[in-house]
Parts: structure tokens; sequence; C-alpha cells
């Protein structure tokens, strides 16, 4: 085979060039391409590039992740739009939240799925359930909602709850409106 770097005839060709049995040369590889058997596939991609099916690309399309070791694009897990390996997520789809092992559509208990990076993020101390980070929707057992924080007893006018688990105004302290 003709080899255009050297302007000799070779029994193989070198790195990014494949034998073309045709003519009898060395033909250079599609872009990025290290190995290849012709000008429209690649069978190993430069370093720091990834196949990704088709082509050799520096960066791997959405749902994939540039895999070192076999020069691939690799799948996210399931549900991750953007991730570094199969094992972590830093962009979960849509309606999805990064537990810190997967994408769930749910948060575990005592954490809220946060839509501005998509992650789970811890309650308020002895918070069960919350929407927010900075409101409880339902204490722990044992502790009770005083508008600000999870507490095990309310204070000044305020009687425990048991069945929301919230602090309310004690019925003694109201007062009562004798005109109306």
């Amino acid at each position: 085979f003709f080899n255009p770097l050297t302007i000799q005839c070779a029994t193989s060709c070198p790195a990014q060039y494949w034998a073309n049995s045709v003519t009898r040369t060395c033909d250079p590889c599609m872009s990025g391409c290290e190995q290849c058997f012709d000008s429209d596939s690649c069978q190993l991609c430069l370093s720091g590039k990834f196949h990704d099916g088709t082509v050799c690309v520096s960066t791997c399309p959405a749902y994939y992740f540039g895999n070192g070791a076999t020069r691939t694009c690799s799948l996210c897990m399931d549900n991750c739009v953007t991730c570094s390996n199969a094992n972590t997520c830093s962009w979960c789809d849509a309606f999805y939240y990064y537990t810190g092992s997967a994408c769930s559509d749910t948060c575990s208990s005592a954490y809220w799925g946060d839509d501005s990076d998509r992650t789970c993020k811890p309650c308020l101390p002895n918070c069960e359930k919350c929407t927010l980070g900075t409101y409880c929707d339902l204490c722990e057992l044992g502790y009770y909602w005083d508008a600000t924080a999870c507490v095990m007893a309310c204070t000044g006018s305020q009687w425990e709850y048991d069945q929301t688990r919230t602090c309310q105004p004690n019925p003694r302290f109201l007062v009562t409106n004798p005109t109306g």
C-alpha cells in the first residue's frame, strides 16, 4: 500500500489511515479517527475523542458520557441527561431528581426536589415531609411545626395538635367578640 506520509509502499497503513485494497493506497480515516477499515466508519477514535455510533466527537450527546477507557459515548444512568460516568448524574431529566445514586421522580422521606438543579435536598431538621427547604409539610413524630421549625414543644399561647403535628392557637387564649 502506498503510504502518503512516507511516500513509499508498505505492507500496512499508519494510524489514522486505512488500507484501500482497490487503489492499493493508504487513505485517511474520518476526522478524529485513529483506526478505521474505510473512510465511512471508525473502530477507535483518537485520544480525547469519543465514538457516538457514526463519528468521533469531542463531546457526547445528551444521555451519554465520554468513556475514556473505550473512547466511546456510553449511556448515562436511567433518566439522566448529563453525566461524567455511569454511576453519577449532574442533570436529571424533567420531573426527575438526583438522589445521590439515581434519578427518581420522587425524593425519599425528609428530602425535597429542587427544580433549580434537579437534586433531592434535605428538609429542615426533624421534618419528615417538605416541598421546599424552608417549610415543613409534616414534622417527624414527636415534633410540631411552629411556622419556622419543627419543635418538641409549642410555646406561648400555642398547643401541640397531634393530628397535623403543628402548633395551633390554644383555645383558652382566643378572645371572642361578645358583640359579634
